[in-house]
């Protein structure tokens, strides 16, 4: 590592305490010199570090730039290679990036980062508005020995793995909408899309790449038009500033590595029951090829599919398509 990445690695690791210039040249083995030119470059990239006579150097309570060094303090899941982890400014779409990498050979555990999305991507086709700095956008490259049908509950791992992080990382909870969509204050503010590499011959999934767009701070009328009656933030301009993403990052990371490597459904699907709003709400049921159908969202099987209820009374088990919701009755999250 660089003096820079030891140093910034070492303020991430203890964002609450000073640490003195003195005691990090030691530890180091560097001179006093040496730190203040690593601070002064980490300032010029971003990073707010505070500095008091006598007691050193820690970084501002509000310091929120991504990093390596800041994702790899908090991570716990002892999978990540630092060679396997890539942090950029801004970028097409972080699944993209992620499925390049896997094509070259990118370990189980690889992962992606963004602080803007140019081209980000939900489902169906559909764009995933990624402002820069104002949310966190993530893949995470998974190297699965099931079947591409396993993707499916992967995603429905992935969707408690991310509301189990912001819990722990905001004290906030948040809602799921079957398949993949977590609201919170009825708007929506998280997206999931995994997108699988199959071996054709096997029918076995060479790589899965699961990728994630939050919308953190996003203000109401940065949003398109389109979504601005959909889209939401976990945080406002009100609010105190955010912790570090750089710990929800990490948080995230450890979920998905826990809950989806591989998919046990009694792992999670009982929390993803709990935590799906639309179960008893009517909903439109939207698939391709198919005309809308108004239903009544009755339960969340063990393989994550939704049942519906319809009109004649039927039920059916929905394990693919859209679920639009008609009208919006969900619980107050």
């Amino acid at each position: 590592m660089t003096t820079k990445q030891l140093l910034l690695t070492a303020l991430e690791s203890h964002r609450r305490e000073y640490l003195s210039g003195e005691a990090l040249a030691k530890q180091f083995n560097i001179s006093r010199s040496a730190i203040w030119k690593a601070i002064r470059e980490l300032r010029q990239e971003g990073h707010d570090i505070e500095a008091v006579t006598g007691a050193g150097y820690r970084l501002a309570a509000g310091s929120d730039r991504l990093s390596a060094e800041g994702i790899l303090a908090h991570i716990k899941t002892p999978l990540l290679h630092l060679d396997d982890l890539r942090v950029l400014q801004t970028t097409t779409s972080t699944n993209q990036v992620a499925k390049q990498m896997a094509a070259k050979g990118a370990r189980h555990g690889a992962l992606v980062v963004a602080e803007e999305q140019t081209a980000g991507r939900g489902r169906m086709g559909r764009s995933f508005f990624s402002p820069n700095s104002t949310g966190l956008y993530l893949s995470v490259l998974l190297r699965p020995a099931g079947s591409a049908a396993q993707a499916a509950l992967t995603t429905t791992a992935t969707a408690v793995a991310v509301s189990r992080a912001i819990f722990k990382w905001s004290g906030r909870r948040v809602g799921i909408k079957w398949v993949n969509d977590l609201f919170y204050n009825q708007r929506k503010i998280c997206g999931i899309l995994a997108e699988a590499a199959t071996d054709m011959q096997t029918g076995h999934m060479e790589s899965l790449v699961v990728g994630i767009g939050i919308n953190l701070s996003t203000s109401a009328d940065e949003f398109p038009k389109d979504i601005q009656s959909t889209a939401g933030s976990l945080f406002s301009a009100a609010d105190h500033p955010m912790p570090p993403r750089n710990h929800l990052t990490a948080l995230i990371y450890d979920q998905i590595l826990d809950l989806a490597d591989p998919p046990d459904p009694a792992h999670f699907i009982s929390e993803y029951r709990a935590n799906c709003f639309i179960i008893d709400q009517p909903v439109e049921v939207i698939r391709i090829g198919q005309a809308p159908e108004t239903v009544i969202a009755r339960d969340i099987d063990a393989a994550g599919g939704l049942v519906v209820e319809r009109a004649d009374g039927s039920c059916l088990t929905l394990n693919s398509g859209e679920v639009s919701l008609k009208p919006f009755l969900g619980k107050e999250l």
